[in-house]
């Protein structure tokens, strides 16, 4: 494992290249890694990867992505920011193994890709976790790709615009999506979401909401700050529909989701509000 005595930027011209199981851990201090496209990929270990308390920030390339991940064993990124970045035709994360996206926040990145693209035979958790400004533009397009063959799991957290675009499995609950769902793959509504109206899954029945995109920062969500944690969140407004709309006990509610993205414990009162931030 790597961890850290002081602050550090670690700038890269060329790949930070990982090749087996091991742990960079930032914890306690301000470590960030930046520099070229591809900035960062992981392949070819058959032990987990853990990369926590990082700002991955400050890459751009033409056509390349910016963090490459495959097999044959797990990738876990948490409590960590992923910002800055630039490509004109890559994604910002390509993934072909199991990815789970804890704690993290993703922020002013632009891409003709998508942020997250969810290669044939990949995994993703995102968990507890914030999209914010920047991606690719279009219903359906830019934030998340799931294609055929692939698991997408997305649980309290907050995609605050761009769309989700979806020809594999996948399952959204306690969540709020601001850009919309296509509804082509298999969507499974995992239950108290709030999601764009224009992209129709999952339904507005039951549990789960549609709201408007145009009013999401109106009367859903405050605007992204550092609301404490150790990552970036929008926190939720005064009288938001999110707010204490999943009864304690339910989908995880003080179970198996007690706390949101920051640490503050799940629920505060009787019941958690939907998506990454509880108020």
């Amino acid at each position: 494992a790597i961890f850290f005595a002081r602050d550090l930027d670690i700038n890269r011209l060329g790949t930070l290249t990982i090749s087996r199981g091991m742990t960079i851990d930032g914890s306690g201090y301000d470590v960030s890694l930046s520099g070229g496209a591809p900035l960062l990929t992981v392949s070819g270990h058959t032990s987990p990867v853990l990369l926590t308390s990082l700002s991955i920030i400050d890459s751009g390339s033409e056509s390349d992505n910016i963090i490459s991940i495959s097999g044959p064993s797990s990738v876990t990124i948490m409590d960590s920011t992923i910002a800055n970045h630039e490509t004109f035709s890559g994604n910002i994360i390509f993934n072909e193994t199991d990815l789970k996206l804890i704690n993290t926040t993703f922020t002013n990145n632009s891409t003709g890709g998508n942020l997250i693209s969810n290669g044939s035979g990949g995994t993703v958790e995102l968990v507890n976790s914030t999209i914010s400004a920047g991606g690719g533009l279009g219903l359906g397009s830019g934030n998340i790709e799931n294609d055929s063959g692939s698991v997408f799991t997305i649980t309290h957290s907050t995609i605050a615009g761009g769309g989700v675009s979806n020809s594999g499995q996948m399952t959204i609950g306690s969540s709020i999506v601001a850009g919309g769902v296509s509804c082509s793959g298999t969507i499974t509504d995992g239950g108290y979401n709030l999601v764009d109206v224009r992209g129709g899954c999952p339904t507005d029945s039951g549990t789960t909401q549609t709201i408007s995109s145009s009013e999401v920062f109106n009367t859903v969500l405050d605007s992204l700050a550092d609301n404490c944690g150790d990552t970036r969140t929008h926190a939720l407004l005064p009288g938001s529909p999110a707010l204490d709309a999943i009864p304690n006990g339910t989908n995880g509610c003080g179970t198996t989701i007690t706390t949101d993205q920051r640490g503050i414990t799940r629920p505060q009162g009787s019941a958690c509000d939907i998506g990454a931030f509880e108020l």
